[in-house]
């Protein structure tokens, strides 16, 4: 799932009340890989959780609009 990576505590929450396997990080916010704040995120789940990141850097050009045509 989606989680706001400067919001470490509400991503913890999630995990701990969704039990989720993945989350992902999108955009440029980092609080959550920082000082410790995964290990709370992993604290909280009863099986590891994998994380995910958006990090292609550089110019990106999103493909939204396409129909599939």
């Amino acid at each position: 799932v989606g989680v706001d990576a400067a919001d470490p505590a509400a991503a913890a929450e999630t995990v701990h009340a969704s039990q989720v396997g993945g989350v992902f990080l999108p955009g440029n916010a980092t609080a959550l890989l920082q000082d410790q704040s995964l290990r709370a995120l992993q604290a909280g789940a009863r099986i590891p959780v994998t994380v995910a990141v958006d990090d292609e850097g550089g110019r990106v050009q999103r493909i939204d609009e396409l129909d599939g045509d």
